[in-house]
């Protein structure tokens, strides 16, 4: 499809030099012998086409439109068509000169050049329409000799890029009637009929209706697991849906499309949301390949999990119940970053079930039922959910469904939130939080504020840091204090990094007391303190950036890395030489971390995943430190799950041998970084290898590191290939390797996902 502009530069040679002219007779003999000057390079402006009103083109005679453009003619009969059906023509004009006065007649022809699709005419004077009803009936029969021609029914009002623009651009259909947005086509394209929001809306309805059955089909004809990312969504009008993303792999790859955003239009109960998203996936035809759902962390999606198997049988509940990983690092970050920020007064409003009285406390303790509402806020914070407080606040889930009383929730409070749990299981062990470490409050985000609300700060902190007298690295990039996103964790490390980078330039600008920033100068306490945080902080940045910078996280790297975070924290925390308030708030990061840890035993998902890792396997736990009964228990899950779904093939005799792989003392970081000297050594592989279509040959062989991904090595083996005779076809591992190994780990932000 060609933009306007490509149709312009289609048309004409503008812009182009004309040739060098013929070298003149005139010329001596002499000026023969040289070569002729060329000719100036000339522009010549494009023949503009002429701005017509298709509305006095509709009301003109045939006399009177005679000299008209055929285009220009049928733009003006396209404006008055409304039926899908004239999209299955193309129009054409004849002109009669034999009467008088002079008439032209329409001819619609079947766009696909079918001889058996006879053609439509009419006058151009003629009252009315041609008849749509007929004209539909041979639609129809010409496109059930040939299926592929039924996108011609697609209203095809909206001009060539409208639909492309809105979609790029991630503008509202509204756009197009933007009076800016009709001068830019006007001026690329002289004349051309701009459609109305309301057709550009009905092109992209019909176009989801056509595409849904693409959809439908191709899944169809996969015939094999998919997986669903789930998480609520508010419209900027406040209208909430239910994304639905489903993900798959195919060829090797991955791949995902937001397939529905389903309107909520009732309380988030997790049955609700189930039936919701069972019957989008019935009308997709997806819902028996429904393999992982990917949800967070909040108490309705466990139970949304567990009734989508009263609506979907074949899934199989908590088992394949997700939980989005850089969820639980944010939770982590906030349990850590709480020792070193003041807090807030916390609130909280407890709702009994509906018809009971409403109690309200000013206590933290969360109630994880589908039939209690609970909502908890921090005055004056705005990064502060409902979903995020309540599962920072607590350590100890309750132990039944009964609703608290008054002197529960009180007792809650004291011996059950994350922050008092730590302290006191810290002070304990002999760590306790001195009086002056608790009231050091950091003022990063203070000073970032003021520097960068304050245009003389801003500007006397801009010359200090090009003064090459300041001392800074030349090394580094970073010109400016981050500022704090009061939405984002994130922001309170970036906050710390670039004042720990321009440490000189902000000692100066403080110095300056005509500025008065005195109160944000640290104290020696508070500079170490500020670099150990960083160092806490920088520990989870790593995991948070890695999954996002991938463009589709896996859960075959959630464990590894919650493992690798859980050796750092400890590390952190049994440190000496750190201060205490560190070694509280690392071990209060620690608890809630493997909090969540332990959920995910609930789901089968995880570890087979990590053993369908040829590089991993069960001895991937073992140099992990994981007990001989539980790697037992997780080689007898694998097997049996293979067995039960995947099993085709006769066995293979299995092959013993033994692992060799070793440790390496290397360090995984290239660049010396706050956080290397916590982190865990690495690990090298043998790669020999043995293969057979057989769970127990696949994991009695030694680790292999694969040359290409995960999802590459098992989509190399679903079929021998004359391209690759030397990989073995082992279709059935390959089918339980990709399933599980292409399984979604993180939450999608739907705002992105929909431009």
């Amino acid at each position: 499809m060609s933009t306007p502009l490509q149709s312009i530069q289609n048309e004409s040679l503008a812009g182009r030099a004309p040739p060098s002219p013929p070298p003149s007779p005139l010329l001596t003999r002499h000026d023969e012998n040289r070569a002729p000057e060329p000719s100036p390079a000339t522009v010549e402006r494009p023949a503009k086409r002429r701005k017509v009103d298709v509305d006095s083109i509709n009301n003109k005679t045939d006399e009177e439109v005679w000299n008209f453009e055929d285009s220009e003619i049928i733009d003006g009969l396209r404006s008055k068509w409304k039926s899908d059906a004239y999209n299955h023509f193309t129009p054409s004009l004849v002109r009669d000169l034999s009467t008088t006065p002079r008439t032209i007649k329409i001819v619609l022809t079947c766009k696909f050049g079918d001889p058996k699709h006879n053609s439509f005419e009419r006058l151009r004077s003629a009252t009315g329409t041609f008849n749509t009803s007929n004209m539909l009936s041979s639609v129809k029969t010409c496109v059930s000799r040939d299926p592929s021609r039924a996108s011609s029914i697609i209203v095809q009002s909206a001009p060539p890029g409208a639909l492309e623009y809105s979609e790029d651009h991630a503008r509202a259909f509204n756009q197009v009637e933007d009076k800016w947005y009709r001068l830019e086509v006007e001026m690329l394209r002289p004349g051309t009929v701009v459609p109305s929001a309301d057709t550009v809306a009905e092109d992209v309805q019909r176009l989801y209706v056509l595409l849904a059955r693409d959809v439908k089909k191709y899944f169809a004809q996969r015939n094999r697991e998919l997986h669903n990312l789930v998480d609520g969504w508010t419209a900027p009008i406040e209208d909430q849906y239910l994304g639905a993303v489903i993900v798959w792999e195919d060829a090797g790859k991955i791949f995902e499309i937001v397939l529905e955003f389903i309107p909520l239009t009732d309380r988030h109960t997790g049955e609700y949301l189930a039936s919701e998203l069972a019957e989008v996936l019935n009308k997709y035809g997806l819902a028996a390949f429904l393999h992982f759902l990917m949800m967070d962390n909040a108490g309705n999606c466990n139970t949304t999990a567990t009734c989508l198997v009263r609506h979907i049988p074949t899934f199989r509940g908590m088992l394949a119940r997700g939980r989005c990983f850089t969820h639980i690092i944010q939770l982590v970050a906030k349990a850590v970053i709480s020792f070193f920020f003041k807090q807030a007064k916390r609130k909280k409003t407890v709702k009994a079930k509906t018809g009971s009285v409403k109690r309200s406390t000013a206590v933290t303790a969360p109630i994880e039922s589908d039939d209690v509402e609970e909502v908890i806020l921090w005055e004056d914070d705005p990064s502060a959910d409902a979903e995020d407080l309540a599962l920072v606040a607590e350590i100890h889930e309750p132990e039944d469904d009964t609703a608290p009383t008054g002197q529960d929730l009180h007792d809650a409070k004291v011996t059950n939130t994350i922050r008092d749990v730590a302290i006191r299981d810290m002070r304990a062990g002999g760590i306790v939080i001195s009086a002056v470490e608790e009231k050091d409050a950091l003022k990063v985000a203070g000073l970032a504020k003021k520097v960068h609300e304050s245009r003389p700060i801003h500007t006397e902190f801009m010359a200090i840091i090009e003064n090459p007298a300041t001392g800074l690295s030349k090394d580094s990039n970073v010109t400016e204090l981050a500022r704090r996103n009061a939405t984002r964790w994130g922001s309170e490390y970036n906050c710390l990094r670039t004042r720990h980078i321009l440490e000189p330039a902000v000692d100066a600008l403080l110095a300056d007391k005509n500025l008065k920033l005195g109160s944000y100068k640290f104290t020696a306490r508070q500079k170490t303190l500020a670099v150990e945080l960083e160092t806490i902080l920088e520990v989870l940045d790593g995991p948070t950036k890695l999954f996002q910078s991938q463009n589709r996280p896996l859960i075959v790297d959630v464990i590894p890395e919650m493992e690798d975070l859980d050796y750092m924290l400890r590390s952190i925390n049994e440190s000496s030489d750190l201060s205490n308030v560190t070694r509280v708030a690392a071990y209060a990061g620690l608890l809630v971390l493997r909090k969540y840890y332990a959920l995910l035993d609930d789901c089968e998902a995880y570890r087979i995943a990590i053993v369908m890792c040829p590089d991993r396997k069960l001895q991937w736990f073992r140099e992990r430190g994981w007990k001989d009964d539980q790697i037992s228990e997780i080689r007898s899950l694998v097997i049996r799950r293979f067995t039960e779904s995947y099993k085709t093939s006769a066995s293979a005799t299995p092959a013993a041998t033994s692992p060799s792989d070793t440790i390496s003392t290397s360090s995984t970081s290239k660049k010396s970084r706050l956080s290397d000297r916590f982190r865990r050594p690495t690990v090298s592989f043998d790669n020999t290898t043995s293969e057979s279509d057989n769970i127990h040959t696949y994991l009695d062989a030694p680790s292999t590191e694969p040359t290409s991904g995960v999802i590459e090595y098992w989509n190399s083996r679903l079929v021998l290939t004359s391209t690759n005779p030397s990989i073995p076809a082992t279709p059935d591992l390959a089918r339980f390797g990709l399933s599980f190994c292409s399984c979604p780990e993180a939450q999608l932000s739907f705002d992105s996902c929909i431009r």
